[in-house]
C-alpha cells in the first residue's frame, strides 16, 4: 500500500523538515523532533500500519464472497432480459463453492441450485423486484419451497450470515449498558433476557410496570410485598 510505504503528504512534510542550528521548526512552530526521534516515530508508524493492514485482511479474507451475496438482492436484478439471463452465474458458483466445499456434506444440492437459478431470477423479476432480501427469504420459505427447494435452503443459509457488524456492535453497546460494575455478577441467562428486552422491547414510555411487578410478585414470594400491589410514578422512576 502506497500510504504504508511513503506516508501521506503531512507525514512526508514532517519527515523532511530540516534542523537549523540544532532547532527544528514545523510550519513556523518550534518543536522537539530530532532526527533520532523522527526515525523512532517512523518505526512505530510502520508497525502500526502493518498491524492495521493485517487486521483488515483477517476481517475480510474474501471480499469477493461477500460481494457475491448481492445477487440475491432483488433490487440488483437487471431489467434487461439478456443481462438478467447472464446475471449472477459466476457469483452463484462462488457462493456454492464456499458453502459446499469438497470433502464435506453439502448443505444444498449444487447442481440443482444451478438449475433453479434461472427460474428463481424470473420469479423474483416478475413478482418481487422491490422486495427486500429478508422479506424474500420468508416468501420463498412459505410460498415457493416446493418449487425451488434447494434455492430456498440456500437463501436460508445465507440469511444467517452477518453482512454487517452493526447488529453486533449494537449488542455490545447494550451489554455494556446493562452489565455495569455494580452488576458484574449477573448471570448470562439473565443478561440475555435483559438485552432482548432492551433491543426488541417497546420504548420505556410504553412499558407496563404494573403488569411486570404483578408477574414478579406472582413468581417471587418476598417479605417486601406484604400488601396489595400499588404502582405509580415513583415505581416507574425507580425502575428507570
Amino acid at each position: 500500500m502506497q500510504i504504508g510505504e511513503e506516508g501521506g503528504p503531512k507525514f512526508q512534510e514532517l519527515a523532511n523538515i530540516a534542523e537549523n542550528n540544532g532547532e527544528t521548526y514545523f510550519k513556523g512552530e518550534q518543536i522537539k523532533a530530532t532526527r533520532a526521534m523522527r526515525q523512532a516515530v517512523d518505526g512505530v508508524r510502520q508497525r502500526f500500519l502493518d498491524t492495521l493492514i493485517q487486521n483488515i485482511e483477517d476481517r475480510f479474507p474474501d471480499i469477493g464472497l461477500f460481494s457475491a451475496f448481492r445477487i440475491f438482492d432483488p433490487r440488483c436484478l437487471p431489467q434487461d432480459n439478456t443481462e438478467r439471463a447472464r446475471f449472477g452465474c459466476d457469483e452463484l458458483r462462488t457462493i456454492l463453492d464456499h458453502l459446499c466445499p469438497a470433502g464435506r456434506e453439502p448443505i444444498v444440492d449444487t447442481d440443482t441450485c444451478s438449475t433453479e437459478w434461472p427460474l428463481f431470477k424470473e420469479l423474483v423479476h416478475a413478482n418481487y423486484s422491490k422486495t427486500s432480501f429478508q422479506e424474500l427469504v420468508k416468501i420463498m420459505a412459505t410460498q415457493h419451497a416446493g418449487f425451488l427447494l434447494e434455492t430456498t435452503k440456500l437463501l436460508a443459509a445465507i440469511s444467517v450470515n452477518p453482512m454487517r457488524t452493526v447488529p453486533c456492535e449494537r449488542g455490545f453497546s447494550v451489554q455494556n449498558r446493562i452489565k455495569t460494575k455494580g452488576r458484574a455478577r449477573i448471570k448470562a441467562e439473565n443478561l440475555d433476557v435483559l438485552m432482548t428486552i432492551c433491543i426488541e422491547g417497546p420504548p420505556i414510555e410504553q412499558f407496563d410496570f404494573y403488569r411486570a411487578l404483578e408477574k414478579f410478585r406472582a413468581e417471587k414470594h418476598c417479605r417486601i410485598f406484604p400488601g396489595p400491589c400499588k404502582v405509580g410514578v415513583s415505581l416507574s422512576a425507580a425502575v428507570i
